[in-house]
């Protein structure tokens, strides 16, 4: 099975940091997860501040820890059939 990865970032530098990440199923199962503690408002450029943010808030949040928890989760998932994903069940840890 494949999975199709979208990520959003603070800028596109090698002090990037991760925003948001989104993964999809061929089966159309989809997560997507929005963080709170990876960065600042001020991390980000004109573009992202303009463009990405205002686009935020309206899925999953969490913090590092419950994300890389529910990551692990969608990864698993795939590698065996995916069943429906329990969603915000995992990010509330």
């Amino acid at each position: 099975m494949k999975l199709f990865l979208d990520c959003e970032f603070t800028q596109l530098n090698q002090n990037t940091k991760l925003i948001s990440l989104a993964l999809v199923s061929e089966a159309g199962h989809e997560f997507y997860v929005e963080l709170t503690d990876t960065y600042q408002v001020e991390d980000c450029s004109a573009f992202v501040i303009q463009h990405v943010l205002p686009q935020l808030g309206e899925s999953f949040i969490c913090g590092i820890a419950p994300f890389i928890r529910a990551c692990l989760l969608v990864v698993e998932r795939a590698i065996r059939p995916w069943s429906a994903f329990p969603g915000a069940a995992c990010l509330k840890a």
